[in-house]
This record gives C-alpha cells, sequence and structure tokens, in this order.
C-alpha cells in the first residue's frame, strides 16, 4: 500500500481481505508461506472468454477469518482472511493472485 506522500505503508497483522467475487473455497493449507487459501470463481465472467472460464484467488501469508474451510460458499466482499505472522517472511505481508 503506498500512501500520498509514496511512502510504502505496512498493513498490521489482522488486516483482512475480502473475496473478490461469489465462490468456493478450493482448500487451505499449511505450507511454508504461513496458510494459504484458494478459492474458485465459477461464475466470473470475463468479456471475451469463454462462459464457461473460472477463475481462482490464492490468498498466502495469511489466516483464514471464521467459516473459511474447504468446501464452504464465499459471497462477494465477504472476510475470507487476515494477514498473518509468517515463518518465513518479514515484515508481515499479504500474496493475493487471481489466476
Amino acid at each position: 500500500v503506498v500512501g500520498d506522500d509514496a511512502v510504502p505503508r505496512l498493513l498490521p497483522v489482522g488486516f483482512g481481505a475480502r473475496a473478490v467475487a461469489e465462490g468456493v473455497v478450493v482448500c487451505v493449507f499449511d505450507d511454508f508461506l504461513a496458510q494459504t487459501v484458494v478459492m474458485r470463481h465459477e461464475r466470473f465472467e470475463l468479456k471475451g472468454l469463454a462462459p464457461d472460464w473460472q477463475l481462482y484467488t490464492v490468498f498466502a501469508h495469511v489466516d483464514p477469518a471464521e467459516g473459511i474451510a474447504a468446501d464452504a460458499t464465499v459471497g462477494s466482499g465477504r472476510s475470507v482472511v487476515a494477514i498473518a505472522e509468517s515463518r518465513t517472511a518479514a515484515p508481515p505481508h499479504l500474496h493475493v493472485s487471481v489466476v
């Protein structure tokens, strides 16, 4: 996150991230990135792509929010994860990928 003065601002441990679209949690696993949450978004359509395309959101270096587990249905904008203390990353931060 960059502030008005272009100085990077660190987000605190516990800062949350929300689902970019309605989806289903594919898996939650613990690895060298702390915990990782993967969501599948089946109804997410992109202009010019086949309507059956699926997108995935991957959140890493996180703690899952309450109720976030494999096969959980998540609404758009729902809290999914919070930045966590990681065994391998300093300072604490969040990775979000849409694939």
